[in-house]
């Protein structure tokens, strides 16, 4: 079902399908989150899942399965968050990281060696560098995500809840479900919002908080 127009959630019936060896949905419409039922397909060889709009963590049931060879789940919006790039350097030189994926429980850096000996060694002692530059880009849209989601909710309602979102260097987009279009007065009204959020150049800090309590937060 590659390369076609298919849109919704993947189906947690997919979990009980008997015998099944591949399993591709790649470039389509999907979104949503990765049912945990597909960790119960002990058969899979091949999962394939990219370029779709697919959001939230990626279910560590996956990484049990014994017979899975190719998992593909890259050009999601994962977390909405995008990655850091930057470098790794040790004794092996160092290691320039341009992607991030999260497998499993597992969070793999994906980049390629430049120096002495291209391999890394358990016990090996090394200096994480971000690219800050990039960093200071992917930020104010980071902030700018929660200013949206503030302004819609109030001026659509708390009904507003956020179903996807990608945070780029050069833009963000938030999904959200509202059940009709939003008309052009109000779009206006949330822009506006938003503007004079920016104008006002309010400060912005970090705090660390309970699950219960950040729920509380309007706009978190």
């Amino acid at each position: 079902m590659i390369n076609n127009y298919l849109e919704g959630k993947i189906p947690m019936e997919l979990g009980s399908l008997p015998n099944l060896l591949e399993l591709n949905f790649a470039k389509n419409y999907l979104f949503g989150t990765i049912p945990l039922s597909l960790g119960n397909l002990s058969t899979l060889h091949k999962l394939s899942l990219s370029h779709n709009n697919l959001v939230g963590n990626i279910p560590s049931q996956l990484a049990q399965l014994s017979n899975l060879e190719h998992l593909s789940l890259s050009f999601n919006n994962l977390s909405g968050m995008i990655f850091d790039t930057g470098s790794l350097e040790g004794p092996f030189g160092s290691f320039q990281v341009c992607n991030v994926q999260i497998y499993g429980d597992f969070v793999v850096h994906i980049g390629s060696f430049t120096g002495e000996t291209s391999k890394f060694s358990v016990g090996d002692k090394v200096i994480c560098k971000v690219d800050y530059d990039r960093r200071k880009l992917i930020a104010p849209n980071h902030t700018c995500m929660h200013m949206l989601n503030f302004a819609l909710r109030e001026v659509l309602g708390n009904h507003v809840d956020q179903k996807g979102s990608i945070v780029l260097p050069e833009k963000l987009r938030f999904d959200f479900s509202h059940g009709k279009p939003v008309k052009p007065d109000k779009l206006r009204k949330i822009a506006s919002i938003v503007n004079e959020q920016i104008k006002a150049e309010l400060d912005v800090f970090s705090k660390e908080a309970t699950l219960i309590d950040a729920k509380r937060i309007n706009g978190l």
